[in-house]
């Protein structure tokens, strides 16, 4: 059961991350439009889209891991037979919670690097 919870949540989180990028896409289609029109290559608009994405996760994914540190060493006693600070678990989690955003924020930061800049200053 937990684990369908936690699984549900790392789904729920990667829907709003991409949500969110597929937002800020659309509200920067005029801004990204015009870089790209000024010689702006995909590859350096594919990186400040991905940049936007995975700055906010990352510093997330740095508290999280802190506060997760604090709690665990303070409710150490209720845990049984495991440690409080598993660097393998601490480890695998961060790697599956990137992994998750990084799916999450390419597919909108790819759409912005094909984007049009004659249609994107169209719709302006």
């Amino acid at each position: 059961m937990l684990g369908a919870f936690a699984t549900l949540s790392l789904l729920l989180a990667a829907v709003e991350l991409f949500g969110l990028l597929s937002y800020l896409v659309a509200q920067r289609t005029g801004e990204i439009g015009t870089s790209i029109a000024f010689s702006a290559q995909p590859k350096q608009v594919l990186r400040l889209m991905l940049i936007d994405g995975l700055l906010p996760a990352m510093i997330g994914l740095a508290i999280g891991l802190s506060w997760s540190a604090f709690v665990t060493r303070e409710i150490q006693s209720l845990l049984y037979g495991t440690r409080p600070l598993d660097p393998t678990v601490f480890g695998l989690i961060s790697l599956v919670l990137l992994f998750v955003e990084g799916g999450a924020c390419v597919f909108p930061a790819r759409r912005a690097s094909r984007l049009n800049p004659m249609q994107a200053l169209r719709t302006e």
